[in-house]
């Protein structure tokens, strides 16, 4: 099967294309693109605008979710820039929110959400700081995640990202952990899951988990500046 979005100038409208023909799943009031299927395929995630409004939408869109029998579940906003998504091998979504135009003051979170029942569960954490940029680990066990204090005025936008710290938690949020790094974003996982990757002033870093060892791997990261953030792509 294959899903797939049309906007209409009176809304959205999403199709589910089936070996016996094609019918409409959902029919929105308000712009929606469709992202993907669940791991199960039981559903579709999609992205929900702030109708036609190029402004509104530059805070950030919402993340929705979308069962086959027709029901629609805003789970959250999302920041291209500044937020991320990603599945657990058991289907749990990570979710990086956060809503404004500029990414420091739209209050970023990690939310864990359960797309079936269409609930989520913030990730615990301490008043004034802010969390971001959320991964899984291979085993859908841990996360982990970016999280700094929320910046006192207008502050350069590399150097508050820089000074952010790295930190991993269970799954639920519970047994939280900064890990000793120069600071960073955008970590992620091996493919082996023994060492932690991260983007720290525009180089990627390797944070090894049994020794602590922090490896400066000489790789360069382009990153594009905007909105008081430095948008890099993960690894």
């Amino acid at each position: 099967m294959s899903a797939w979005d049309a906007g209409e100038s009176d809304g959205a409208h999403v199709y589910l294309r089936t070996p016996t023909g094609t019918r409409q799943l959902y029919q929105a009031s308000e712009p929606v693109e469709v992202q993907g299927w669940w791991p199960d395929g039981q559903g579709l995630l999609v992205i929900h605008l702030w109708g036609y409004c190029n402004s509104c939408n530059a805070d950030g869109v919402r993340l929705a979710s979308l069962k086959l029998d027709g029901r629609f579940t805003d789970l959250g906003n999302f920041h291209p820039q500044a937020g991320t998504y990603a599945w657990s091998p058991r289907g749990d979504l990570l979710l990086g929110t956060g809503g404004d135009r500029f990414v420091v003051t739209g209050d970023p979170t990690v939310m864990v959400c359960y797309v079936a029942v269409g609930s989520c569960a913030q990730i615990p954490r301490p008043a004034g700081s802010l969390d971001l940029t959320p991964a899984w680990s291979l085993d859908g066990q841990f996360i982990v995640f970016a999280r700094g204090k929320m910046p006192d005025g207008i502050t350069e936008a590399a150097s508050w990202q820089n000074s952010l710290d790295i930190w991993i938690a269970r799954a639920d949020g519970s047994g939280q952990k900064r890990l000793q790094t120069p600071g960073g974003s955008y970590p992620s996982w091996s493919a082996d899951g023994r060492s932690i990757s991260f983007i720290h002033s525009g180089e990627r870093w390797r944070h090894d988990l049994y020794t602590g060892q922090n490896v400066l791997t000489g790789e360069t990261v382009t990153g594009t500046a905007g909105r008081n953030w430095i948008n890099y792509s993960a690894k």
